[in-house]
């Protein structure tokens, strides 16, 4: 490695200024690479040696330290720099003269607060960083890419896209190329739950050229990541666990374990939708195992959501309504408007399902929460679990039908293929009920065309076991049954 060879040092001016330097940009190079372990020494070693600690470079090794531990150490390491960074910026706001510094560390607890699912708090204090970074394209960049973050997982959609167009422009006028995948990355995130799901495809793979380019592991990551959700979203299975299967390896390479769990996370939603269920929660609860001890509340209620629906498919009410309790408790705690939604919705599915006098109940609640929601893909797959809690359980009423018709217009228009089989399958067997036999059979001939074109995306092993999941299966039995 270049920075390890002495030689290029050896012209260098002695004295301690340089040697705190050459340990801070060695660190940098080591984390880029996965190093954490090497990276930490050498920053700790940045901070050890610097007779002043206010010293540029030294104060940046401390604020590396703290990212470390928040996005990569244990739940109490990131507990601890939470508290460490919010007694520096409250003691030191308005009063340390270096704009950079100031604008670092606020940079650095929105990033910790928003790991730790505090997202409101997280965008609170970046908007408080955004005047201390006004005079540095650096920092106006990077709080811009987490401001963009914040407001996107909030649902405020043109504040994160404005962020995110202004983190792009200092990107690109400033010449700092390393930053462009995460911003891309970001982008596509943004787009995945505007519903944009084509278009975040795009981005996502504009970001993974990019982390290739600049050999940047971390964002390799995050991009094949989301790859691979929006491959999911538009039910082309296979690509989708070969993208998180990238993720998964890079992850663990440099010990990034939110993402080792997000990755399991993606491979099992895939197999669950393949029919593929022992494989599925055997992801499931590697990415849980990743997590454990971590505090990692962004990500554990996804993996809890699909481990409730695999139990669910395989008739265990139970053990369903364990993880579902559990993915519910801390999404209430973290506000997450994207995921509660679809985690109460399982909840009230599965309640119907163990008891038919639930049903309208359970219709007129689900109904409800998918027309409050503002998140497209939240909305599609409600519509879905309202669609089935309607036809087993109790007659449509009030706007259910129009939710129904405008979700599958919506699954259709954004390429949604697995709810949009779902939808047309479950509206033809409400047409057969109100003996509407022709619209029956149109939607059954649409629900099939769509079932052909997503097992034409896959192996025939895959394509074997997709045709025997049980959902699957009982609706082509039916569908077959009403020629």
């Amino acid at each position: 490695m270049i920075l390890g060879d002495d030689s290029i040092w050896r012209d260098l001016e002695a004295g301690a200024v340089e040697a705190i330097r050459r340990e801070f940009l060695t660190g940098k190079v080591l984390r880029s690479l996965g190093d954490l372990e090497g990276a930490r020494a050498h920053f700790q070693s940045a901070v050890s040696t610097s007779p002043d600690q206010a010293n540029g470079v030294a104060f940046l090794s401390q604020v590396e330290l703290a990212e470390l531990d928040w996005r990569h150490g244990t739940e109490g390491q990131r507990d601890g720099a939470i508290g460490r960074l919010q007694s520096l910026v409250d003691s030191n706001s308005g009063v340390i003269p270096d704009s950079d510094k100031q604008a670092a560390l606020v940079y650095q607890l929105g990033g910790a607060l928003f790991a730790a699912g505090r997202v409101s708090e997280a965008r609170g204090r970046l908007l408080q960083g955004v005047t201390a970074a006004r005079a540095s394209p650096y920092w106006r960049m990077r709080i811009a890419i987490a401001l963009g973050t914040s407001c996107d997982h909030l649902g405020y959609w043109d504040e994160a896209l404005r962020w995110n167009n202004e983190a792009w422009e200092c990107a690109e006028s400033a010449g700092f190329d390393g930053y462009k995948a995460r911003i891309l990355s970001n982008r596509g995130g943004l787009q995945y739950r505007r519903g944009m799901f084509r278009d975040a495809l795009d981005q996502n793979r504009l970001s993974v050229v990019w982390s290739r380019r600049l050999g940047n592991l971390f964002e390799l990551v995050a991009a094949s990541a989301g790859v691979s959700i929006n491959l999911i979203t538009l039910a082309r299975y296979e690509e989708a666990i070969s993208e998180a299967e990238i993720a998964l390896g890079t992850a663990a390479r440099v010990g990034d374990f939110r993402y080792v769990a997000k990755a399991n996370e993606f491979k099992a939603l895939a197999q669950y939708h393949m029919g593929l269920y022992a494989d599925a929660e055997l992801a499931a609860r590697k990415g849980l195992d990743a997590i454990r001890g971590r505090g990692m509340d962004e990500v554990q209620p996804r993996l809890d959501w699909i481990m409730g629906k695999l139990y669910s498919a395989r008739a265990e009410p139970t053990n369903s309504l364990v993880h579902l309790e559990r993915a519910r408790q801390t999404l209430l705690r973290t506000r997450d408007l994207e995921d509660l939604p679809g985690v109460e919705i399982e909840l009230l599915r599965l309640a119907a399902f163990q008891d038919i006098t639930k049903g309208k109940e359970s219709a007129k609640a689900t109904a409800k929460i998918v027309a409050e929601s503002s998140f497209p893909i939240a909305k599609i797959w409600g519509a879905v679990a309202l669609a089935e809690i309607i036809a087993v359980s109790c007659q449509p009423e009030g706007t259910a039908g129009d939710i129904l018709i405008a979700a599958l217009a919506d699954a259709e228009g954004a390429g949604v293929a697995e709810a949009s089989w779902q939808l047309n399958y479950w509206l033809g067997v409400l047409d057969g009920r109100a003996g509407n036999l022709k619209s029956r059979s149109k939607r059954f001939g649409q629900a099939l065309r769509v079932l052909r074109e997503i097992t034409g995306n896959l192996s025939p092993d895959h394509r074997n076991a997709f045709l025997n999941a049980p959902h699957v299966r009982s609706a082509l039995l039916a569908m077959d049954q009403s020629d």
